[in-house]
């Protein structure tokens, strides 16, 4: 992690710049305001969660379909040779 930190010290603060916002808004008390534009804290939630696990299936289908064949299992198609005339 750290090695990632010394090489990408601008994506390591925008990392950590959105989690923290995503941590605030997550714990903290929300204001009319703030219902007025997210909606209602438990709405939000419902669908930043939902977000996260259809995020998590969609990883694990594609990371089965990708993996989960070894190499070798389908035999190459051997096409016959073209006869020259």
């Amino acid at each position: 992690m750290s090695d990632f930190v010394a090489r990408r010290p601008i994506w390591s603060l925008i990392i950590i710049l959105a989690v923290a916002i995503l941590v605030w808004l997550v714990f903290s008390i929300w204001t009319p305001g703030m219902e007025a534009s997210f909606g209602r804290k438990r709405v939000f939630l419902s669908a930043l969660f939902n977000g996260i696990t259809l995020g998590a299936l969609y990883f694990l289908v594609a990371s089965g379909f990708t993996l989960g064949q070894p190499q070798g299992v389908f035999p190459r198609l051997e096409l016959p040779e073209a006869e020259n005339a």
